[in-house]
């Protein structure tokens, strides 16, 4: 859902330049599969090349290898970036990738809680740049989460949305699971299964 309240904050994306930072999570998956079945221009970053494939799957323009984010340049500039890296890349974003009056949707700080910005060069080179942060549970405050949860499940059982299972494991792994997810050696979701 998080991806969809995300991409929602868009508006109309059809035709629409849209970059994705860490295309090959869980988040970053689905954002990259909604943003198509709606018609935009999506281009994905993933750090490491053993997750390309499971991006350019998905039928993304293009995908960005690697922490630089700068090579995302070459495809922008960007109406509309899901970043749900933060630190270095959203400084990237929001201060080179965007298009004028664009918006940046942060939603994660995986790269850490720190960005610092030159805003004199912002302002002179891209002007307007707007940014929205979603945390989900803040979200679900506002609105009911049923209903996109249930156009979600319909997309997935349409074979329209395809979740990534980076791991499937029984409950009594969840430390082993977790420590995995958080040095980022698990692509896509978790499935834990309670017995």
């Amino acid at each position: 859902m998080t991806a969809l309240y995300a991409l929602e904050r868009g508006g109309f994306l059809l035709n629409r330049h849209i970059l994705v930072t860490g295309a090959s999570g869980g988040v970053g998956h689905f954002a990259c599969q909604l943003a198509q079945l709606a018609g935009a221009s999506v281009v994905g970053t993933v750090r490491q090349e053993a997750n390309v494939a499971s991006v350019k799957v998905l039928g993304v323009h293009h995908i960005v290898k690697g922490d630089d984010l700068s090579v995302a340049q070459q495809f922008g500039p960007y109406d509309l970036i899901i970043d749900v890296l933060g630190g270095k890349a959203l400084a990237m974003a929001l201060s080179s990738l965007i298009k004028p009056d664009g918006l940046c949707v942060s939603l994660g700080i995986m790269d850490g809680l720190d960005v610092t910005l030159n805003l004199g060069e912002m302002f002179m080179r891209t002007g307007n740049v707007n940014l929205s942060t979603l945390v989900l549970p803040v979200e679900l405050r506002s609105r009911v989460g049923a209903e996109g949860l249930t156009g979600l499940a319909q997309l997935v059982a349409k074979e329209r949305l395809h979740p990534l299972i980076g791991v499937e494991a029984p409950w009594t792994e969840i430390a082993e699971v977790v420590q995995q997810f958080q040095k980022r050696r698990i692509p896509g979701k978790v499935v834990l299964h309670i017995s």
